[in-house]
């Protein structure tokens, strides 16, 4: 337990500001080590070690490599301050620019990325491969059919009793996500479009009588357009009927029948929205009618906002006449709202089965089934239906062993009408994208680890072979990267049915029929059957393939950079269970023109989570992934993406995206298509790069120090991820406390408790676990950790389960134990409450005027690191109380790695600090070493004298482009984008001005530091006094220490400005436009796009502060 934590009441820490581990072992990842001795965190932080620099991804594009650009690009990142590469090979179908291109893999790609190793391991440069060609996920060339991801497909055949010997269906082979869909979702580059492979596979017959209750009547189909009703209703999925909507704002399709008729489901096939990505496209939104006259109209149901191509829409048993399904002319929203661009309205919808049933269906079977990575699923309970309307366990009949050979089934069926379904699998035909032509192959199945192995196995020998080596670590290749999952979906393998029995402990023969939608002896247990199904892919994607590839690469030497979800859900598992088995869990967090988009915070929280509570301490990301505005994201915008990425627990930054520049052509060069951040040497600003790489990797520096310190673990459930249930949202923490989510993993195998403590291995401390306000099913083994916890005199807030998720929890059990918990006084409704009651004080208390403040608290053995960011637009003056006492108080700026001595007081277990923050400042409060002072002041600077530059300006702009050399005088610092003269208007680069200024003989009497102001600056700036570098500034305020360059009497000021590409590709599509125009592979700007302010814009003052 912390010093200080019980000292103090929650309400005596309000009062009180109003007055004055054992990490795991992880590979080593540079050869450079963290210095010892009285000052080496200082000295650290100053000049941080390789492992807290960021890397950056380095993507070879469609064979555009030359040893020059390696040699080129390695020299700057290195001399940016980048810890290590991560090498991608893509397409995006990026045309040749280079004399010669290189195969992926050829001889001759080989040798240059044997060149590139062994330059970046000359220059001490971490080196990382991707897990397959392309960005996702593990596939290629020589992957097989047989071991390609796989989904489920079924046929029905409907008998009478008696002996039957007739051929049944066979199940779709066809290529593709969903039985005869064709196509799998497959986006390769446009000059290579590989012919998708067929295969299919028996697994398993069952037959099961069908219940008296499924009977439908004659129906009737009519529509808003004319239609061909019978291709509704023909199991196949490639033909479809088209509703126009003309001039209406829906279109409907609708069963009539003679009689009132009780029906229970409809399912639906419908073309949804435009796929984004690897995001499920949203559905139409739309719902079910039912009226007994044709006339009035009830909605019994709707449509759920995205899933799988069919969806059984399962209601309660409903009788009417007339049933119909009323489609709307709009699209649910993305799942990401990174993609959710409006889309066009659309003219018409394609319907490719419609089917209202009789008879009980599992609602949205498909989407339970594992054919898409759906959400949410436990608020769509299949509704409850009399016994006589299931199927009966005692009736499903498993005849696998009356198959034969032929497809001719062999089987006496006893009384009754029997249902016989077909099970077995085809392939969903996904490839590994975007890869160029030579990279480019089937996934690999990622619920089968001997598949996954022989991938692996293949996959890294390529690059043994490349480096004439076997230990790929010895030989410079330090790591292997999984970048976010974007292969879709898979819900099949070759053994599942095995694996499906000793994971979950029963036969799932019984059960099959639930697969294909079908109520088996309640609809509970079919939910729940389906629920262990789920779990099931889920467990298997963690081992079979994550866990695979981890320890692939630890035999050869190496570590595991992991992504999973990243922004939504992107397969059926569980993001922090597949990250627990990489070396370094990482998230990506998407950059906006406007600060960070939150939708990708829960992917960091993911990430640090896993880090904190499973030991491995580093937290990386894919950072600031861009797509608009194209090379317009200088650092100053990026800054508070970055800022609340550490906040959330980031401590190593991957940049995305340096993409190889092959040539020196000038301009942006190549990119990765649309996709930015654009940190490459081609950057306008490349050579101002270094003071911003230092501000993330001093930042990452302290962040990695210690551990986390959290009060509160959140459990969010066991039947979906983080970044799906906190797509939208986030959970609900007092200000002042932080905390870690927790899945069922880490809560049955992980945590334990002691004093009323939750503890892992890692060091990680818990004192309040928090349980979900969504979460409704929680398993018998998660529950007898809570008691466990409760009855060791933790603080439990939440309600209690109404039931289990899984048909192999006992029910006595699982009543008894919620009983036990929730008859419990350590039960609360709120955190707040929890806290008070057992004497938690906030970590940080704000005060109200600071309430936008973020933190993290890092807790090392002789230091107590807190970062404390501001998000908002304003300056903040405030006090903070921190959960610290007898150390002495520091404020450590990582922009210019500068620590000060700070004002405190100590009292009652606590130390307040007063702050100055500027707009979307960050900075780090650090308590070091023992004080036996309970207070100190350090007087705050003045200024003692302000010098404005009112001379004129010399500025000069360097030719380029075709244009010549300028330099003009102004008095006036305006935008160069207003100039008249073009070349300065559509000017992208670096330009320079020049001016003087008078200090006085007693300058340095008169003030003890002199800081040079430069007002408004687009975008960077480098500043020399005299010829001697006072540094770069690249963020507001735009302003710095002159005084180890000043001098007395007259001293000569140089400011070299960079501003950003996005003018000069503007000016290189004017009309008339006659010069040599910018090389970018990717320019969407136009003739009329508005040019951005550039340059020095002032005012430009000196002051002087005492």
């Amino acid at each position: 337990m912390r010093k200080g934590t019980r000292k103090l009441g929650f309400v005596g820490a309000i009062a009180l500001i109003a007055s004055p581990g054992n990490a795991r072992d992880v590979p080593a990842q540079s050869a450079e080590t963290v210095k010892a001795g009285p000052d080496a965190l200082l000295s650290d932080f100053q000049n941080p070690p390789s492992s807290a620099r960021p890397r950056v991804w380095w993507h070879w594009m469609n064979g555009n490599v030359t040893k020059d650009g390696i040699d080129k690009d390695l020299s700057w990142l290195k001399g940016a301050g980048v810890g290590g590469v991560q090498n991608f090979d893509g397409s995006l179908d990026t045309p040749a620019v280079v004399d010669q291109r290189l195969p992926y893999m050829s001889s001759i790609w080989q040798d240059a990325f044997r060149h590139a190793v062994a330059r970046a391991k000359a220059d001490k440069l971490e080196f990382t491969i991707a897990s397959s060609s392309g960005w996702s996920e593990t596939g290629g060339p020589w992957v097989r059919p047989e071991q390609a991801m796989k989904k489920m497909v079924w046929s029905e055949t409907i008998v009478e009793r008696g002996r039957i010997e007739q051929p049944l269906p066979m199940p779709p082979s066809v290529t593709g996500l969903f039985q005869n869909v064709p196509g799998g979702g497959t986006e390769p580059s446009s000059d290579h479009r590989p012919v998708l492979p067929s295969l299919y596979r028996d697994a398993a017959v069952v037959a099961y009588r069908i219940p008296a209750a499924e009977q439908e009547g004659a129906m009737a189909i009519t529509a808003s357009s004319a239609i061909d009703a019978a291709a509704l209703d023909d199991g196949d999925l490639t033909d479809a009927v088209e509703l126009p909507f003309e001039d209406k704002d829906n279109v409907w399709i609708e069963a009539s029948f003679e009689r009132p008729q009780t029906l229970r489901a409809l399912q639906i096939a419908l073309e949804p929205g435009a796929r984004v990505g690897p995001l499920l496209p949203p559905w139409p939104i739309g719902h079910i009618e039912a009226s007994d006259d044709g006339k009035s109209y009830r909605t019994i149901a709707a449509l759920p906002p995205r899933g799988n191509i069919q969806q059984t829409i399962a209601f309660p048993s409903t009788t009417a006449k007339h049933f119909r399904l009323v489609l709307e002319r709009r699209f649910g929203p993305v799942a990401i709202a990174t993609f959710d661009r409006p889309q066009e309205p659309p003219a018409s919808l394609k319907v490719m089965e419609f089917k209202f049933i009789s008879g009980a269906r599992v609602n949205r079977f498909e989407d339970k089934a594992g054919f898409s990575p759906a959400s949410g699923l436990q608020d769509f309970a299949t509704p409850d239906y009399a016994a006589a309307e299931v199927i009966s366990p005692h009736d499903v009949v498993n005849v696998s062993d009356k198959l034969r050979p032929d497809g001719t089934l062999d089987w006496v069926a006893p009384k009754g009408r029997w249902r016989i379904v077909r099970f077995g699998w085809s392939l969903t035909g996904k490839m590994n994208n975007p890869a160029s032509p030579e990279g480019t192959g089937l996934e690999v199945d990622k619920l089968n680890a001997r598949h996954v192995s022989e991938y692996t196995k293949t996959y890294l020998s390529n690059y043994q072979r490349a480096l004439g080596q076997e230990k790929l670590g010895e030989a410079g290749i330090a790591a292997m990267l999984n970048d976010s999952y974007e292969a879709l979906s898979a819900n099949w393998t070759d053994d599942i049915l095995d694996q499906f029995q000793t994971r979950r402990g029963y036969d799932p023969h019984p059960w099959l029929p639930v697969l294909a939608g079908y109520v088996v002896t309640n609809s509970q247990k079919s939910d729940a059957f389906l629920w262990d199904f789920r779990r099931t892919l889920s467990d298997l994607i963690a081992d079979a393939h994550y866990g695979t590839l981890t320890n692939a690469v630890h035999a050869l030497g190496m570590i595991r950079y992991g992504e999973s979800h990243e922004g939504s859900r992107a397969f059926v598992g569980d993001g922090m269970e597949v990250k627990k088995t990489a070396d370094v869990p990482m998230g990506a967090t998407w950059a906006g023109d406007h600060g960070p988009q939150s939708r990708y915070l829960p992917d960091i929280l993911e990430s640090a989570s896993v880090a904190h509570l499973y030991g491995q301490n580093i937290v990386a990301a894919e950072s600031f992934t861009a797509v608009m505005p194209a090379y317009a994201f200088p650092p100053e915008v990026l800054k508070s993406t970055a800022d609340s990425m550490m906040a959330n627990g980031v401590n190593r930054f991957v940049i995305h995206t340096s993409v190889h520049q092959p040539i020196d052509r000038a301009g942006p060069g190549i990119g990765l298509g649309p996709f930015g951040q654009w940190f490459t040497r081609k950057e306008t600003w490349a050579a101002m790069a270094r003071p911003w790489v230092e501000y993330l990797g001093r930042s990452g520096f302290l962040l990695q120090q210690g551990r986390f310190a959290g009060d509160i673990a959140y459990f969010y459930g066991e039947d979906d991820n983080i970044t799906a249930a906190f797509n939208g949202r986030q959970p609900i923490i007092p200000s002042g406390f932080a905390f870690d989510f927790v899945n069922g993993d880490a809560l049955r195998s992980l945590l334990s408790t002691k004093d009323g403590v939750l503890s892992a291995p890692s060091g990680a401390q818990y004192q309040i676990l928090v349980i979900d306000p969504a979460v409704q099913q929680i398993t018998v083994p998660v529950l007898r950790k809570i008691a466990s916890f409760v009855a060791g005199g933790g603080a439990l807030v939440g309600v209690a389960p109404k039931t289990s998720p899984t048909m192999v929890d006992n029910r006595d059990e699982f009543d008894g134990l919620v009983k036990s918990i929730w008859s419990s006084r350590s039960i609360y409704p709120t955190i707040e409450l929890a806290a008070i009651a057992h004497g938690i004080t906030p970590d940080v208390i704000f005060e109200r005027n600071a309430s936008q403040l973020a933190f993290v608290h890092r807790s090392a053995a002789n230091e107590d690191i807190y970062f404390i960011s501001n998000p908002g637009g304003e300056a903040i003056e405030t006090k903070i109380s921190f959960r610290v006492e007898g150390k002495a108080a520091e404020l450590w700026r990582a922009e210019d790695g500068s620590a000060e001595p700070l004002s405190y007081q100590m009292a009652d277990g606590r130390t307040m600090v007063p702050l100055s923050l500027q707009p979307h400042d960050a900075v780090f409060v650090v308590f070091k070493g023992q004080s036996n002072e309970a207070s100190r002041i350090v007087a705050p600077m003045r200024d003692v004298s302000r010098i404005a530059l009112a001379t004129p300006w010399k500025i000069e702009f360097p030719a380029a482009f075709g244009n010549g050399a300028r330099s003009i005088t102004s008095k006036a610092l305006n935008s160069w984008s207003v100039s008249n003269d073009p070349a300065i208007r559509y000017f992208s680069g670096t330009a320079r001005y020049q001016n003087s200024f008078m200090l006085p003989f007693d300058w340095k009497r008169r003030a003890t530091r002199w800081i040079l102001e430069l007002g408004s600056v687009k975008n960077l700036a480098e500043i020399r006094i005299n010829g001697c570098i006072a540094g770069t500034v690249w963020k507001a305020p735009f302003s710095i220490d002159i005084s180890k360059c000043a001098r007395a009497g007259r001293n000569v000021l140089e400011v070299r400005v960079a501003n950003l590409w996005p003018n000069r590709l503007i000016g290189d599509a004017q009309p008339g436009f006659s010069g040599r125009p910018a090389f970018a592979t990717f320019n969407p700007y136009k003739a009329d796009s508005p040019l951005l302010p550039s340059g020095l814009l002032g005012p430009v003052e000196l002051i002087g502060k005492k």
